[in-house]
């Protein structure tokens, strides 16, 4: 859905996430069970090991939590929504909407 809108970021939360958020900076940046970073700020997130990774042809970058569908209670699957959230955590101190260039 991202690609077809050419989004610059894009998450999926899973119904109990608000009451797991942070709330340093809203929701955009905050726990989600799948999330995509487009071409412009793809490059500024490494993302961990234990998750889902698609780099997209035209430079964006889909993390996903797991493969299946995500259970809040499932450990596996909440630790890595978290890692997503923390690899992503950079982002959360730059100004957003970026303004060309994104670097």
């Amino acid at each position: 859905m991202a690609e077809c809108f050419n989004a610059l970021w894009y998450s999926a939360y899973f119904s109990e996430s608000p009451g797991l958020w942070q709330k340093k900076r809203g929701p955009l940046f905050e726990l989600a069970w799948i999330s995509y970073a487009g071409p412009r700020i793809a490059n500024l997130i490494h993302p961990p090991q234990n998750i889902v990774v698609e780099r997209q042809p035209d430079g964006g970058l889909l993390m996903a939590a797991t493969t299946g569908p995500f259970n809040v209670a499932n450990p596996t699957h909440l630790a890595a929504a978290r890692d997503i959230a923390d690899a992503v955590a950079a982002l959360r101190d730059r100004p957003w909407p970026p303004d060309p260039p994104f670097h």
